[in-house]
């Protein structure tokens, strides 16, 4: 893997946060929330340690998204 290469493709969003926070949209893309003095390696490393886990909710924002609501009187 090259040394800026992230694992799954993400926007980072840098603030004054202190933690990490991944987000999955209902397109399935994923926002990272990173701290600003976060290297950009734990950032990578967070993001392979969590590959499968993103991967899944991914699938399920996309399934989601293409379901139909169902609205009933009730």
């Amino acid at each position: 893997m090259d040394k800026t290469e992230i694992p799954v493709p993400a926007e980072i969003r840098r603030s004054a946060r202190r933690t990490l926070a991944l987000e999955i949209l209902p397109d399935g893309s994923l926002i990272v929330r990173a701290p600003r003095r976060l290297p950009e390696r734990a950032i990578r490393g967070f993001l392979a340690q969590k590959a499968a886990w993103i991967a899944e909710k991914q699938r399920q924002a996309l399934v989601a998204a293409k379901s139909p609501l169902r609205v009933e009187n009730g």
